[in-house]
């Protein structure tokens, strides 16, 4: 029996640059990347860990001014360390709709991570998320897409207009769909 050669692999698409109205930080692992976006609306997707609160504001605040909203893509403390010092400045926050469910209950599940060692903060979810949801983040319309798996309320952001996509952990890299 003669084996059949593997398949080729498709090609990767190549990366775009970022829109101008983007900033990412890239973070080493276990720390989240963030996703800032500039305009009317300043919004921040996902706030790092408590450790990095700080320094996480002061960038989203040198980068875009007042942060009106943080999009949490889901409950894990990585992703949620600065909301709490976020929300005090005045951001909201918005997470999955399953997730800030358990928020409000003060889960024990949720924000848990520790073997990171990274507590989190108490925080209230503002607005929760459904799929399809439309938000304003700084100029442009994005829409919720719930990704459950990661965890239950796991959720990516799909901005049809420039063909982005964000997708929290899912995202390890510079890729900016196109």
């Amino acid at each position: 029996m003669s084996r059949q050669p593997l398949p080729q692999p498709l090609p990767l698409p190549q990366a775009r640059p970022l829109p101008s109205w983007v900033t990412w930080q890239h973070r080493p692992f276990p720390d989240a990347n963030l996703l800032l976006l500039h305009g009317r609306q300043p919004a921040l997707v996902d706030s790092g860990f408590v450790g990095h609160a700080e320094q996480t504001a002061s960038w989203a605040r040198a980068h875009a001014g007042h942060i009106n909203l943080v999009v949490n893509t889901h409950w894990h403390s990585d992703h949620v360390g600065g909301n709490a010092l976020l929300q005090a400045s005045g951001a909201g926050i918005a997470a999955g709709a399953p997730e800030a469910e358990a928020i409000a209950r003060r889960d024990p599940g949720c924000c848990a991570a520790e073997y990171l060692d990274q507590p989190v903060a108490p925080y209230t979810v503002d607005m929760p998320l459904d799929d399809g949801q439309i938000l304003r983040l700084g100029d442009t319309d994005w829409q919720v897409i719930r990704t459950p798996g990661h965890t239950p309320g796991h959720l990516a952001l799909w901005q049809p207009k420039n063909a982005c996509w964000w997708s929290g952990t899912r995202c390890r890299t510079t890729t900016w769909a196109g």
